[in-house]
C-alpha cells in the first residue's frame, strides 16, 4: 500500500508539476560522481525568458534519506514555479551515508554547480536563494549563515564546512536569502517547548547525524547549529513555523529569528498558530508570503541589473569542444539604455583574464588546458551597473586511442572504449554528461551503463540517431572478417553502420528486437578491411535508442592447432605433486603468438616461445580442467583441454626389514596388490588373526587374505627396508 500511495503522489507531482514547467531535467548530478546522492531535478518556470532567478530547495528527512528531492516539489516548487522562479531540488548523503558535515559540503557543491552552469540552465545567478523544510529547512539556514566560511572551529574541534566536492570549486557558495520552513536550530536546547522528540537522546536524528550523542560530543553538536555562524553579512531571513509542531519546536525558530536580529540581519518570523510539521504550515497564504520575500530579496540584492544592459557571449557557444592546447577567441556584444558600457571583463570562473573597453569586445585566451571550462563575461556601464552571463566549453586532448592502447584486429573492442578526444572530435553525443549512470568515463557525455550481459562490465545506453563513436584500430591483415556487435534493444527499426577512415563498410546492420535492454543477441555480418591503423565510426541509424556492450572481428582464416602432450586425460596426482603441462602449438597461414595456460578458466600463464608449455604445483585434492588456448598472428585462436584428478598426499610409513605392524587407512575393502603397490616387490607375508597372504604360494587359491580393509591391523613381512605409500595406484 505505500509503494501504491507513494507512486499516487509521485504521478500527481509529476501532473501538478507538469502545467507549471516548460522545461525539466531529472537525475543532474551536481557533483559528477555519479551517486544518486548527489543527483538534483532542475525546472523552469512555464513563461520562457532570458534567464531566471533561482532557488535551490532541500527536502526534509531528519537527515535520514539521500534520494527524496521529489518531495515538496508539488506544492513549494510550484508556489516558486508559478512566480516566476527556477526551482534546482537537491539530493544529499544521509546520516547513514556520512557524518556531518558531508551534507552542508553536498549543499555547498549544489550552490557551486548553479553558478557554474547559469548558461546552460539559463540561471540567472545575481539571485540565488535558499529553501527547505525540517531538516532541509536546517541545512538552508546552515547555507546561509556560513556564506563566508570555509573551515570553522569550536573548542578543539575543527570541520571543513565548504568541501571540494565537484569540479566547480572556482565558484562561490553563497546565496542570496533564506526560506527556513520550520527547521531545527539548537539542537542542545530543543526539548525545552514541547515535542515527542527527544532530541538530546543519543538515538536522536541529530545525534545520528553528527556520529556521537549530542550531548557528549558538544563542540561538534554546535556546529551542526546556524547560531554558531551567524554575522551581520548574512543575507535575509524568513522563517516558517507552527506553534503545534511536536516534532520541531517552534522556539527555536523564535530564538533564531533574535539571534539574526541580533547580529543586524534581515530576519522575519511567521509563526502559525495550530501548525503542525508540515500541516497548515505549506499554505497557499504562506507560500504568498515566500514569494513577496524572495521578490524583494531580489530586488534588493540585483536592484533590477541586468535591465539596463543586454549582454550576450556570441563566441564560442555553449559545450563547443576544443582540442588542447587550444586557442579560444571570446567575442561578445554589450549594450545599455543608460550611459555607456564602459569596459566588458573575461573570466574563466572567478578568475580574470582580461577586458576589452571598447566594441566589438573580444578576447583571445590562448593554451588552454584539458577539462571543462567556464567562461564568464561581464559588462559594466557608465553608472556602474553590471551585468554577467557565462557558458561553458570542453577542452580535450588531441583523439587518441583510450588508454593510449590501440585497438587490434582480429580481436573484440569495447563500446565504452572509444578514443578520447571529446565530443564532436571522439564521439558525438546529442545530450551533455554521462546520464547512463555507470562509474565509468564520467568526465564524458557518451551515456554509459552497468552491463549485466556474460563478464558484466559496461555497455552504450541511450543512443540516439546520428550519434557516433570512433576506435583507432591497427588491422593486421587486409582481408574479410566476420563482424560481431553485441546488442540489446526493446523495440524495432534500430540500425548501425560502420565505416573505416569515412568508407561505410557495413550500411544499417539491422538490431532485432532482444525484448529488454539487457537482453542480449549477437548480430553478425561481413566486413572488408585493410592491413594497418585506421579509424573506425560507429553510427546510430535513424531511430533512437539501442544498447552496445562490444563488437568483435575474427578472420576468416585457417585456425591454428593445439594438443596437450602430458597430462594425459584422467591422470591421477596427488597434492605434492608437480603436474607438467606440455603441448604443441600449430599454424597453418601465420605463426602462434602464444599459447595461455588456464585451470577451471582462470589463467595461470602465458608462453609466447616454443616449446609451450608450464608447470603447475600447490593443488588440493579434487577433479580439474586444464585448457590452453593458442593465437596466432592472425588473431584465430584454437583450445585444447583435459581433465585431471589430485589426491591428498599419500600416508608414508617407514618399514623395516622383517615383521611389522600396520594399520590399513584406506577407506573400504581394496585389493592386496593395489593397497600395498608401493612396496609390493619387498612383501614376503601378511596376516591378520584369521587369514594370511603368502607370495610363495604359487596357487593363489590358497592365500585366504586376498583384500586389506579400512581399520583393521595387520603383520607384514618385507625382505628390505622400504617406505609404505598408502595410496591406490
Amino acid at each position: 500500500m505505500k509503494k501504491i500511495v507513494l507512486l499516487i503522489l509521485t504521478l500527481l507531482s509529476i501532473t501538478i508539476y507538469s502545467q507549471q514547467t516548460s522545461q525539466k531535467w531529472t537525475d543532474v548530478n551536481y557533483v559528477g560522481d555519479g551517486q544518486v546522492y548527489h543527483n538534483c531535478d532542475i525546472y523552469l518556470p512555464q513563461a520562457v525568458k532570458e534567464s531566471y532567478p533561482v532557488v535551490i530547495y532541500i527536502y526534509g528527512s531528519a537527515w535520514q534519506s539521500n534520494n527524496s528531492k521529489t518531495s515538496d516539489m508539488s506544492t513549494v516548487g510550484a508556489a516558486l514555479l508559478t512566480a516566476g522562479y527556477a526551482v534546482v531540488s537537491i539530493n544529499h548523503r544521509s546520516s547513514s551515508d556520512a557524518k556531518w558535515p558531508a551534507q552542508i559540503n553536498d549543499v555547498k557543491a549544489a550552490i557551486r554547480f548553479v553558478k557554474a552552469n547559469s548558461a546552460k540552465y539559463k540561471f540567472d545567478t545575481c539571485f540565488v536563494a535558499m529553501s527547505g523544510s525540517s531538516s532541509g529547512g536546517h541545512l538552508s539556514g546552515i547555507a546561509g549563515v556560513t556564506r563566508n566560511v570555509k573551515s570553522f572551529t569550536v573548542g578543539s574541534t575543527t570541520m571543513n564546512i565548504e568541501g571540494t566536492l565537484g569540479t566547480n570549486t572556482a565558484f562561490s557558495s553563497s546565496v542570496d536569502a533564506v526560506c527556513d520552513w520550520f527547521g531545527p536550530k539548537y539542537l542542545l536546547q530543543m526539548d525545552i517547548c514541547g515535542n515527542t522528540t527527544t532530541h538530546g537522546a543519543a538515538d536522536s536524528p541529530g545525534s545520528a547525524i553528527l556520529g556521537c550523542a549530542i550531548k557528549v560530543c558538544t563542540d561538534n553538536a554546535a556546529m551542526l547549529e546556524p547560531k554558531t555562524y551567524i554575522d551581520k553579512t548574512d543575507p535575509p531571513f524568513l522563517i516558517f513555523h507552527g506553534t503545534s509542531d511536536n516534532v520541531v519546536p517552534y522556539c527555536a525558530s523564535v530564538n533564531l529569528n533574535n539571534d539574526l536580529k541580533a547580529a543586524g540581519v534581515q530576519s522575519e518570523y511567521v509563526e502559525i498558530p495550530g501548525g503542525g510539521h508540515y500541516s497548515n504550515v505549506h499554505t497557499a497564504t504562506n507560500f504568498a508570503k515566500m514569494v513577496s520575500f524572495l521578490n524583494a530579496a531580489r530586488e534588493a540584492k540585483c536592484n533590477g541589473i541586468p535591465k539596463n544592459i543586454s549582454l550576450s557571449i556570441t563566441s564560442p557557444t555553449i559545450n563547443t569542444s576544443f582540442e588542447a592546447p587550444a586557442n579560444i577567441e571570446i567575442a561578445a556584444t554589450a549594450t545599455t539604455t543608460v550611459g555607456t558600457i564602459t569596459k566588458v571583463q573575461f573570466f574563466n570562473g572567478t578568475t580574470l583574464l582580461g577586458e576589452d573597453v571598447t566594441a566589438p569586445y573580444t578576447y583571445s585566451w590562448s593554451n588552454v588546458s584539458v577539462g571543462t571550462q567556464s567562461i564568464c563575461v561581464k559588462a559594466t556601464n557608465s553608472n556602474n551597473e553590471t551585468a554577467q552571463t557565462c557558458l561553458e566549453i570542453k577542452v580535450s586532448q588531441a583523439q587518441a586511442a583510450y588508454n593510449g592502447k590501440v585497438h587490434t584486429i582480429p580481436g573484440k573492442i569495447e563500446f565504452e572504449h572509444y578514443d578520447v578526444g571529446g565530443n564532436n572530435v571522439a564521439y558525438l553525443d546529442n545530450a551533455a554528461d554521462n546520464t547512463g549512470g555507470a562509474e565509468f568515463r564520467l568526465d564524458e557525455d557518451v551515456d554509459i551503463e552497468d552491463c549485466t550481459d556474460a563478464g558484466t562490465g559496461y555497455n552504450i545506453g541511450y543512443a540516439t540517431a546520428g550519434e557516433w563513436l570512433e576506435y583507432t584500430v591497427n588491422v593486421a591483415a587486409a582481408g574479410e572478417y566476420e563482424l560481431t556487435f553485441r546488442a540489446a534493444c526493446n523495440g524495432t527499426g534500430r540500425t548501425v553502420s560502420l565505416s573505416s577512415d569515412g568508407t561505410t563498410i557495413a550500411s544499417n546492420i539491422a538490431i532485432p528486437n532482444t525484448t529488454g535492454w539487457q537482453v542480449w543477441e549477437d548480430v553478425k555480418t561481413k566486413v572488408t578491411l585493410t592491413a594497418g591503423k585506421h579509424i573506425l565510426r560507429l553510427t546510430i541509424g535513424t531511430t533512437d535508442y539501442v544498447n552496445l556492450n562490444y563488437m568483435s572481428f575474427a578472420s576468416e582464416a585457417v585456425a591454428p592447432t593445439i594438443s596437450i602432450v602430458t597430462p594425459e586425460a584422467n591422470s591421477q596426482f596427488t597434492t605434492a605433486q608437480t603436474i607438467d603441462i606440455t603441448t604443441i602449438a600449430t599454424a597453418t597461414e601465420a605463426t602462434i603468438s602464444s599459447v595461455t595456460f588456464s585451470v577451471a578458466e582462470t589463467l595461470k600463464n602465458t608462453d609466447v616461445t616454443a616449446p609451450y608449455s608450464y608447470s603447475l604445483s600447490g593443488f588440493s585434492a579434487g577433479i580439474y580442467t586444464i585448457e590452453v588456448e593458442a593465437t596466432d598472428s592472425n588473431g584465430s585462436k584454437a583450445t585444447a583441454s583435459v581433465t585431471i584428478s589430485v589426491i591428498n598426499a599419500p600416508v608414508s610409513i617407514l618399514l623395516k626389514k622383517g615383521w611389522n605392524l600396520i594399520g590399513c587407512p584406506i577407506e573400504g575393502s581394496t585389493d592386496i596388490a593395489k593397497a600395498l603397490s608401493s612396496v609390493w616387490q619387498y612383501t614376503e607375508t601378511v596376516k591378520d588373526l584369521d587369514s594370511f597372504w603368502l607370495k610363495s604360494n604359487t596357487i593363489p587359491a590358497l592365500n585366504s587374505l586376498m583384500k586389506l580393509t579400512w581399520g583393521e591391523g595387520y603383520l607384514i613381512k618385507v625382505t628390505s627396508d622400504c617406505n609404505l605409500d598408502w595410496i591406490v595406484r
